[in-house]
């Protein structure tokens, strides 16, 4: 089948995202996506988007891109290559000149920079290599360092800042170079003592580009992660990480960390994953693991009709978090069955694909997701919004200065709101702008407030966030691992006691505070009070006014009113297949 990515089913986004951090951020801000995520157990992650994405893309666009050798730290610039005929009217590079471009690597042994190799001292090097490594097959020690030697020679021996150089391309160069004209094959074999070195040294080449980071510059175009130059890393927490719907079996008991519509209705929610593999791989395994659910198989599409009820669906909690919202302001409730119902229908792949998304999800779906530029606010976190809340507390304590050149202001506010009505947001947006309609009262600005903006459920819902939406999987790790330290201890002093004292030992077991599966009073890690804004001291004009003008800045609010649509979306074909007796 190959690689085949599951989406978050509610925003159709990937959970396999990458960020390329930029210069002078610590390197857990930048993480590659893809099938490998390097998660930690202790639900960090520990990869880096390379400069080389999926074996052949590469960053073209900036000059202002680096790239460095993770484990050496040394930074190569990431700029275009200068012309041969910069540097001497045309001819060859004879070797004399002084290469700008080439970096010195610093090996962990020796503080002194290798000299500058061409691509044949490159292969004569592996040539004296293989002499020693026969000579001294015993010394392991000097065959790593000689190996490190080469991989330093091959580095300087490549223009690494010319992002399409490989070493095959080096030789195919020097075929046209009228110097190696004359050269016959036997010769340029001769050169590494009849073995295939060229080989040997684009395989050398390939491993050493694994271990090198691409570091974000203003205009990168990396298509394996999204620049640190358009978000930050706090703005996409939570962009990785899995969570699902799964019916209840027959023998599903109800567990203290249990959210209402749990109990009410035929699902639950899993556990949290930081990892979504392929889907002909193993599915992700969750923490914890809620109701004995350590792992499961979730999927956008359903393959075969006999797994449509027992196939988990896959989204953010997130994007959970702004569904659930979205269905109490329609409904009054959280339509957990409706949600299922409509998933089991529309979950072929032309149903699947077919669904609206905006264009920037259209954009980068491909077999790996496709990380465009600009388009790095539909990863945003919806929910945990960095300036959202001093931005709405700061324009609630401004007072409302009624202008004297008001217009609307010679007519009843009743007259004055009826004009309103009629306007689109913009044209009311406008209007405040230009300091009209603030005689009217705070409360149809709250209103307007939130027929314009559902989504902004801080002015309407003081319902505090859940619980999955808030908290972070390493939080989750750390609590599972001293749960686990916690039994351990247990059980060891319950041997002791069952051995020594076994006529106490059952009274004992009962009296100790064993951990248990709920983690129902542990503190979400990003817990956000609600806001509590009183309707006639609040300044909603203000708060809409300040929203609108600081809107590129508010990248999560923008990915919440993306999934806010589409969750209206799904409430609307929700009650069409009701109605059609379909649900």
């Amino acid at each position: 089948m190959g690689y085949s990515e599951v989406p978050c089913k509610l925003c159709h986004v990937s959970f396999n995202i990458g960020r390329i951090r930029r210069v002078g951020e610590p390197e857990e801000a930048g993480w590659a996506g893809g099938e490998n995520p390097g998660l930690g157990d202790d639900g960090h992650r520990r990869t880096f988007v390379p400069k080389i994405h999926m074996g052949w893309d590469t960053c073209q666009a900036s000059e202002e891109c680096q790239n460095i050798v993770r484990e050496t730290s040394s930074v190569v610039q990431n700029t275009r290559p200068k012309s041969v005929d910069d540097d001497n009217g045309g001819d060859d590079n004879d070797g004399d000149e002084e290469d700008d471009g080439s970096f010195n690597y610093h090996s962990e042994e020796d503080d002194e920079p290798f000299e500058y190799h061409s691509d044949e001292d490159m292969a004569g090097c592996e040539g004296e290599l293989s002499e020693r490594n026969e000579a001294e097959p015993e010394d392991d020690t000097a065959e790593v360092k000689s190996r490190g030697e080469l991989q330093s020679q091959q580095i300087q021996g490549l223009n690494v800042e010319d992002e399409s150089t490989t070493i095959s391309e080096a030789e195919h160069e020097s075929d046209d170079d009228p110097e190696s004209e004359g050269q016959t094959e036997h010769d340029k074999a001769s050169n590494c003592d009849g073995e295939d070195t060229l080989q040997n040294v684009d395989e050398e080449q390939e491993s050493w580009e694994e271990n090198v980071e691409h570091l974000a510059g203003p205009d990168c175009e990396h298509h394996g992660g999204y620049s640190g130059f358009e978000i930050s890393a706090e703005e996409m927490k939570g962009c990785t990480i899995i969570q699902c719907l799964i019916r209840k079996s027959p023998e599903w008991k109800p567990e203290p960390d249990d959210q209402d519509f749990e109990l009410e209705s035929d699902y639950f929610l899993s556990g949290l994953s930081g990892q979504m593999p392929s889907r002909d791989s193993e599915g992700p395994e969750f923490t914890p693991a809620r109701h004995g659910m350590d792992h499961a198989y979730p999927d956008t599409v359903i393959f075969h009709d006999d797994t449509a009820n027992d196939t988990p669906m896959p989204f953010h909690p997130t994007c959970f978090e702004v569904f659930t919202r979205a269905s109490r302001l329609r409904l009054g409730h959280i339509d957990i069955e409706g949600l299922a119902g409509w998933r089991k229908i529309e979950s072929t792949w032309e149903l699947d694909s077919g669904f609206p998304r905006h264009p920037a999800v259209l954009g980068g779906r491909d077999q790996w997701w496709d990380h465009r530029r600009l388009a790095a606010w539909i990863t945003a976190n919806p929910v945990l919004i960095p300036s959202l809340r001093s931005l709405i507390h700061s324009a609630s304590q401004k007072k409302v200065q009624p202008s004297s050149n008001d217009p609307l202001a010679k007519f009843p506010p009743e007259i004055s709101a009826a004009v309103l009505d009629l306007l689109s947001p913009l044209d009311r947006a406008s209007l405040r702008l230009a300091d009209c309609a603030r005689h009217l009262p705070l409360s149809y600005w709250q209103w307007l407030l939130k027929e314009d903006m559902p989504w902004l459920w801080e002015v309407w819902d003081d319902a505090e966030p859940s619980f999955w939406a808030t908290t972070s999987l390493p939080t989750l790790c750390a609590e599972k691992k001293r749960k686990e330290a916690a039994e351990r201890t247990l059980i060891k002093q319950s041997s002791v006691v069952e051995e020594e004292m076994p006529e106490i030992w059952e009274a004992w077991c009962q009296d100790q505070a064993w951990p248990g599966e709920s983690y129902a009073n542990l503190e979400p890690s990003e817990l956000q009070s609600p806001l509590s804004l009183p309707a006639e001291d609040t300044n909603w004009c203000q708060i809409h006014y300040d929203i609108k003008k600081h809107w590129d800045e508010l990248k999560g609010l923008q990915n919440r009113e993306r999934i806010w649509t589409d969750a209206e979306e799904i409430l609307r074909r929700i009650k069409r297949y009701r109605d059609e007796g379909k649900i």
